[in-house]
């Protein structure tokens, strides 16, 4: 997964993903090297209904960048641009990633929410300081 030899285009990761029926999903792999930023909300999302907690919700609302279900049916996923202004990535529920990890992506598109990804570093850092309300944040 960390190994960018091992990564590929779109195309090419469909392109293998179509033709065999073993692979969970298609991936993508936040990297230092872009500022692609993506916000894990776990637990906020009835599988069967769909509804969203209120919390999640306004975060989702907030950030207003590409938002979509995660594989479980259970979270969702927030993709945007900018830079997670501290350290801490994780507080109950809610995770922020700028490299090392990755998404498999579903397309089940949260509505609502733009097709796009979005430069949002304000919101981002609005949220940093609602999840981390005790740390300083700095940039790395």
């Amino acid at each position: 997964m960390n190994d960018p030899q091992t990564w590929g285009s779109f195309e090419k990761c469909y392109a293998r993903y179509s033709k065999n029926n073993r692979y969970d999903g298609i991936g993508f792999v936040f990297s230092s090297d872009d500022d692609i930023i993506g916000i894990d909300l776990d637990h906020c999302r009835d599988a069967a209904s769909g509804q969203i907690t209120t919390q999640a919700q306004k975060i989702i609302t907030d950030t207003s960048s590409y938002a979509e279900v995660s594989v479980s049916g259970k979270g969702v996923h927030i993709i945007l641009k900018g830079e997670i202004p501290g350290r801490s990535r994780r507080r109950g529920d809610i995770e922020m990633y700028d490299a090392g990890r990755f998404f498999v992506m579903t397309g089940e598109h949260v509505g609502g929410t733009p097709y796009t990804v979005e430069r949002r570093q304000d919101e981002l850092n609005k949220l940093y300081k609602e999840v981390f309300p005790s740390l300083t944040s700095q940039h790395h």
